[in-house]
């Protein structure tokens, strides 16, 4: 009986110390993911005054299309006239196939 107990202690430590450990991983990650987010809300606020300036001083704006454009439930911050439409007839090269 002193056996059993003995496990059942030892197997309720490690599990304690294995919930621990992954506990302490996930919080971990929360840290990067708000570091992540405040930068990414820091960025955009900066874009956004840049945007703005330009806007009222009349400067053509053109998006990049190596960045992604707004979503479309979203309303557009800048308008139809000064986007930058891609090309419809531009094709993209075809990949070959491998050989097996």
């Amino acid at each position: 009986m002193a056996q059993r107990e003995q496990f059942r202690a030892m197997l309720n430590a490690r599990l304690a110390s294995t919930g621990d450990g992954i506990n302490a991983l996930f919080e971990e990650k929360i840290r990067e993911y708000e570091e992540e987010v405040n930068f990414l809300n820091e960025e955009s606020n900066l874009r956004q005054k840049l945007l703005d300036a330009a806007m009222k001083e009349g400067m053509p704006v053109v998006l990049c299309e190596d960045e992604p454009g707004p979503s479309e439930n979203a309303a557009s911050p800048v308008s139809p006239q000064t986007q930058q439409k891609p090309n419809a007839n531009k094709r993209r090269p075809r990949k070959k196939k491998k050989n097996s």
